[in-house]
């Protein structure tokens, strides 16, 4: 059984919700994408189920939330065994993009979200009561995001210390136990460089410092995290617009020319 309700425009401009709904599903029911042009936010009520986006596939129990924003295409799966019941409010509004912030998908603690979780019909006061929620939500859990710990110097740190290992941007997000797809969207807008850009960045630099200090091309591929030493000479040839033994060649000869004049 599903049931969704659109709103007219209440007008309410910090956060509006234009939808709402609720659904018990059977099992293995599916849903396929659709295109939005609003933020979306879903609760598990109940049962277990599957999100499938372009990026992953996540896995989700009663009493957590999934977020889904303008041009985000995602399939939603039933539990075979145990199939979710979910609850929804689609939104616009000047604080809409905040919600970005958030993981896709997170925990929605019990006390939020209360007028949506007991939503079972509509009245003139739903879209009011669901402004309120959201509002609470911004409040709770995006404000509190500014106060948490520093994501993106914790990955330039950690990519400067362990450039010689091997990196994933999944066993960074791990420790910080966030979301793999929020902490790169955090690193990109935060830096304008990708996650996996940074870490080659950092490896070149070092890798140059190797070869200035003398050591071979595979040996400075190995110091600096590529297994393949063609690859890293592949690689390297792309960032700098030579060779690693090119340039090795060519920074001797512009210290030799330095040192004529000493």
């Amino acid at each position: 059984m599903k049931t969704t309700q659109q709103f007219i425009d209440p007008k309410l401009q910090d956060l509006n919700p234009i939808l709402a709904g609720w659904a018990e599903t059977v099992p293995g029911n599916t849903r396929e994408p659709e295109v939005l042009n609003y933020v979306l936010l879903h609760i598990v009520t109940a049962g277990r189920g599957k999100l499938r986006t372009e990026e992953r596939t996540y896995d989700l129990t009663a009493g957590q939330a999934f977020l889904l924003f303008p041009g985000d295409r995602a399939t939603h799966i039933a539990d075979m065994d145990d199939p979710w019941t979910l609850k929804w409010v689609g939104f616009t509004g000047t604080l809409s993009h905040s919600f970005s912030q958030l993981p896709t998908v997170f925990p929605m603690p019990p006390a939020l979200m209360p007028n949506l979780r007991a939503l079972r019909r509509f009245t003139p006061d739903t879209p009011f009561e669901l402004s309120c929620d959201l509002l609470m939500l911004y409040s709770k859990l995006i404000r509190q995001e500014k106060r948490k710990p520093d994501y993106v110097q914790f990955v330039m740190d950690y990519v400067q210390s362990s450039f010689m290992h091997k990196i994933s941007i999944q066993s960074i997000a791990d420790q910080l136990s966030i979301d793999r797809s929020y902490l790169a969207r955090q690193f990109k807008k935060k830096t304008d460089c990708s996650i996996q850009r940074y870490i080659l960045q950092v490896r070149i630099v070092e890798a140059k410092r190797c070869l200035m200090q003398g050591y071979s091309v595979k040996e400075t591929a190995a110091l600096c995290g590529f297994n393949d030493t063609a690859n890293f000479s592949k690689l390297f040839a792309r960032e700098d617009g030579l060779s690693p033994q090119q340039w090795k060649k060519v920074v001797a000869a512009n210290l030799a020319e330095v040192k004529k004049y000493e």
